[in-house]
C-alpha cells in the first residue's frame, strides 16, 4: 500500500464538470445559424464562381470578335480587290458606250427644260459629228424647228453644248466619266492605306 499513497485515486474524485443545457429554442437557433452560414458559405462561393466565368466569357467573347474584325477587313479587302477589274471596266467602257447610247435622250431632256423656261427660243446644238446620228433623230421626233445643229470636230463623243438666248449649258459625259475614274482611283487608295494602318 505503500505506492498507493503516493498515486492519486480518482475513483473517490469528485467531479467539477459543468453540464450547459440548453433549451429547444436555443438548439433550433445554432442550427439555423450554422445553416445560414453555410448558405451564406455557398452563395459566396457561386458569386465568385459566376464573376468568374462572366469574366472567362466577356474575355473570350472580345478575342473573337477581334478575330471577326480581322476577318471582315480580310474579306472586305478581298472583295474589293476582286471587284476593281469589273468596277474599272464599267467605269471606262460600259458606261460610256452606254452613255453613247442614250445622249440623245439626255440632248432631248435638256432641251426640253430649256423651252419650257424660254417658249420660243432658237436652240444651236454643237456636237462631234460621231454624236449627230444619235442625237438628231431624236430631237426631230421630239421637237420640230427650234434647233440648228453644227458639227465641231474638236468635241468629244460625249460632249454637247446647247446655245439659245446668251446662255449656253453644256452636257459632258467625258469629264463625267474622267471624274468617276478618278473616284475610283482614289476609293482604291484610300482602302489601300486604310488596310495598312489597321
Amino acid at each position: 500500500m505503500a505506492i498507493a499513497r503516493l498515486l492519486e485515486d480518482f475513483e473517490h474524485a469528485q467531479t467539477d464538470q459543468t453540464h450547459i443545457y440548453l433549451s429547444e429554442d436555443m438548439v433550433e437557433d445554432a442550427r439555423l445559424g450554422a445553416f445560414e452560414k453555410g448558405y451564406q458559405a455557398g452563395w459566396d462561393d457561386a458569386s465568385s464562381a459566376l464573376l468568374t466565368e462572366q469574366t472567362h466569357i466577356s474575355s473570350e467573347f472580345a478575342r473573337n470578335l477581334q478575330e471577326m474584325t480581322i476577318t471582315y477587313q480580310d474579306a472586305y479587302s478581298h472583295v474589293l480587290e476582286v471587284m476593281k477589274p469589273l468596277l474599272t471596266t464599267l467605269v471606262k467602257s460600259t458606261l460610256p458606250s452606254l452613255a453613247a447610247d442614250t445622249i440623245g435622250s439626255r440632248v432631248v431632256e435638256e432641251i426640253i427644260s430649256i423651252m419650257q423656261k424660254y417658249n420660243d427660243a432658237r436652240i444651236l446644238l454643237i456636237t462631234s459629228p460621231a454624236n449627230r446620228p444619235k442625237i438628231e433623230p431624236l430631237v426631230e421626233s421630239s421637237i420640230r424647228n427650234c434647233v440648228d445643229f453644227i458639227e465641231d470636230p474638236s468635241l468629244g463623243d460625249g460632249q454637247v453644248y446647247l446655245r439659245f438666248s446668251e446662255e449656253e449649258r453644256s452636257i459632258n459625259l467625258e469629264s463625267l466619266f474622267s471624274e468617276m475614274t478618278l473616284s475610283l482611283a482614289g476609293f482604291y487608295a484610300s482602302s489601300r492605306k486604310e488596310n495598312v494602318y489597321d
